[in-house]
């Protein structure tokens, strides 16, 4: 064989590796990217920064140091059954950042947003004219909350694909929204609650202005994943332990049971929510509930 055949040989042997070459870099990359999807909600966008795989990370995070932290502003633990307590109310605590997150979405949705955009032309043109800043600005965002929807804009809003594409960057957004306004909310709520709460369960701790005052970080944190929960397309939900069907009870929750000693009747509390899609027929991460003696004081039900 001349030495012109043996080189052409041989660049051929060297293209055909190449191309092996190339073609298994191509399937290892598709691999890896097909392992990477396998992780995300089989309808997630992978480059959104508010990714439903990281929400329910976070959520199933807060039941740790965050909330232990906020056990902790009650003080000294007495005895055994106050940490079931403790626990039942720092998830109630959860239960009213996420209604008033909810709640929160759902009037704006409805009613600020609408409106907003009826008046987007007259905003336009102040905050070209006389800036954002203005009191101007100000006067013509109460004025135009004040104002009905009309029925072109409210047919426009009932529409699902706009909807949609609303509901889209208000997910992108919920991330980096400012929730002052929500926490305050939230922290009014819990203080009428919480005499509603010891009313009803003189168990409960109570949860004074001091205490509050201590939780803030854990109620913050509460907020801001609620309100990225709410926002995710579409929304995720929480469930309790009281309504969730016996037959169900043990795919949504975790059971942790007090150690008894004596035959005395016992409750099921929920100490922390479980999470689930929309629909609520999909557990994304257990809930905990706990079975404990029942206070003296209530009647067995």
């Amino acid at each position: 064989m001349s030495e012109r055949s043996k080189e052409a040989e041989f660049n051929s042997y060297l293209e055909f590796n190449d191309a092996g070459v190339k073609m298994a870099r191509q399937w290892m990359s598709d691999d890896s990217e097909m392992n990477h999807r396998c992780y995300q909600s089989s309808s997630e966008d992978v480059s959104s920064k508010n990714k439903q795989s990281e929400v329910v990370k976070k959520f199933k995070r807060m039941d740790g140091a965050q909330r232990r932290q906020a056990i902790e502003a009650f003080g000294k633990q007495d005895r055994r059954n106050e940490l079931w307590y403790r626990k039942d109310v720092t998830c109630r605590i959860f239960v009213v950042a996420y209604d008033v997150a909810k709640s929160t979405k759902s009037a704006f949705a409805q009613s600020v947003l609408p409106k907003f955009f009826q008046s987007a032309p007259s905003f336009g043109v102040i905050h070209q004219t006389k800036g954002s800043n203005s009191t101007e600005a100000s006067e013509h965002f109460k004025s135009g909350m004040q104002q009905s929807i009309s029925s072109e804009v409210e047919s426009l809003f009932s529409g699902e694909s706009f909807q949609v594409a609303c509901f889209s960057v208000l997910k992108e957004m919920a991330v980096s929204c400012d929730l002052r306004a929500l926490e305050e909310k939230t922290l009014t709520e819990l203080r009428t609650f919480r005499e509603q709460w010891r009313k009803d369960d003189p168990s409960l701790p109570y949860l004074d202005d001091d205490i509050l005052d201590k939780m803030k970080n854990f109620i913050a944190e509460c907020v801001q994943i609620s309100w990225r929960m709410v926002n995710q397309l579409p929304p995720l939900k929480i469930e309790l332990a009281n309504k969730v069907r016996s037959q169900r009870f043990e795919e949504f929750f975790e059971k942790e049971e007090e150690e008894i000693t004596e035959e005395v009747p016992t409750m099921t509390i929920c100490v922390w929510p479980a999470l689930t899609n929309s629909k609520g027929d999909e557990v994304l991460a257990k809930g905990k509930a706990a079975i404990i003696p029942r206070p003296q004081a209530q009647t067995s039900v």
